[in-house]
């Protein structure tokens, strides 16, 4: 999407279709843009044709090279907590995609949240509506996973701020909420929440 700013208010909102895997499908989505804020990313692969390496590397790499034609003066990249350390594929693949990033000719920043959630999200809002419905929830393999999760309105002012404030450029941000769960944790919290 793109965005439509007069005196630093939005006043409209073109959706522009494009795969970040096919670099021909976002030529010139970049055009006239001050700012391109990158959030395309899986988590999960569905070889072949959706695996870390296309979309989360290769994927970026196009989104870098059409923002550095088209002449954006910054790029917001949104990465994930844990991608400098992690050694999972997924992990790799956001730290293989943040060197891409750091590579980009303009200014740019690196925007590392924890697990955002908020209304509809995947994780807490799922675990939410079972709590609820089930006197017993599953923890199988999960339990002792640990997350940092953030408000999603929290993590969109960090958003706006990467988007608006000077002296930001070439910069890695760590966001994520003061607390970190295990996935425990949070059933136990939600359980007495019903």
């Amino acid at each position: 999407a793109r965005i439509k700013v007069s005196n630093g208010r939005a006043t409209g909102v073109e959706c522009v279709d494009g795969d970040v895997t096919d670099q021909a499908s976002i030529q010139d989505v970049a055009n006239d843009c001050d700012v391109v804020i990158h959030v395309t990313g899986i988590v999960d692969e569905q070889p072949p044709e959706i695996t870390f390496d296309s979309v989360n590397v290769e994927g970026t790499r196009n989104v870098v090279e059409e923002a550095a034609r088209s002449g954006v003066r910054r790029l917001v990249f949104v990465s994930s907590l844990g991608a400098d350390r992690g050694a999972s594929a997924y992990h790799k693949s956001k730290r293989q995609a943040e060197t891409v990033v750091s590579r980009f000719p303009g200014e740019w920043v690196v925007l590392r949240p924890g697990h955002v959630f908020g209304p509809g999200d995947e994780m807490i809002s799922m675990v939410l509506k079972i709590v609820r419905a089930s006197p017993v929830v599953p923890e199988v393999g999960i339990g002792q996973h640990r997350f940092q999760p953030i408000w999603y309105r929290d993590f969109g002012r960090a958003m706006a701020a990467c988007v608006e404030m000077p002296g930001l450029a070439g910069q890695t941000l760590e966001v994520a909420g003061h607390e970190i769960l295990t996935v425990s944790e949070l059933i136990t919290r939600l359980s007495g929440s019903t």
